[in-house]
């Protein structure tokens, strides 16, 4: 049981004594995701959990909250990332990787719903999957801004809103921070 891990166990006590309305995970290993559901039921049984059900078939992201999740999403799931300036030889690398996350949360005395976003954008260290790992994220920035653009802001120009997540910033991909800003 991964509950049983002194890791886990350790940020599980830190949440515990956080109590923070609301949590992003991501990197949540696919074959285990249903562990989640556990460690909120273990540790912090009040709160509210959405799971992502987008993946690139090896992690995906997660939101818990202590209020009610009204509507989750998963938004940019393998679309293809040529529109936003990328492509590689290999056409299955084109797509998002990962996904962009979301979870509509009712806040009490927020007149509107809040959206909590998490994504992960992809980033490889070998340089075997692709060898332009700066332009993909960047692309994946530039489609999660278009989306922000396109959608939320429009549809939506007064609600609230966050995003978190693994961007991968790091002095070698400032391009995907740069686009996403």
């Amino acid at each position: 049981v991964v509950d049983d891990a002194p890791q886990v166990q350790a940020i599980a006590r830190q949440l515990q004594y956080l109590q923070p309305d609301v949590i992003t995970f991501n990197e949540i290993p696919w074959d285990l995701r249903y562990e989640m559901t556990n460690f909120i039921a273990a540790f912090l049984p009040n709160y509210n959990l959405a799971i992502s059900s987008g993946t690139d078939g090896s992690i995906c992201s997660a939101i818990a909250t202590r209020f009610p999740i009204t509507r989750a999403s998963k938004w940019l799931d393998g679309i293809d990332l040529r529109s936003f300036g990328y492509s590689n030889a290999n056409n299955a690398l084109d797509n998002f990787t990962r996904d962009l996350f979301e979870a509509q949360i009712a806040v009490p005395g927020f007149v509107r719903p809040l959206h909590v976003f998490t994504t992960h954008l992809k980033a490889t260290s070998s340089g075997a999957e692709y060898a332009d790992n700066a332009l993909k994220r960047a692309a994946e920035a530039a489609a999660i801004t278009n989306f922000f653009a396109t959608n939320l802001f429009t549809f939506y120009p007064y609600d609230l809103y966050t995003i978190s997540g693994d961007m991968n910033a790091s002095d070698t991909n400032e391009l995907c921070i740069q686009t996403l800003l």
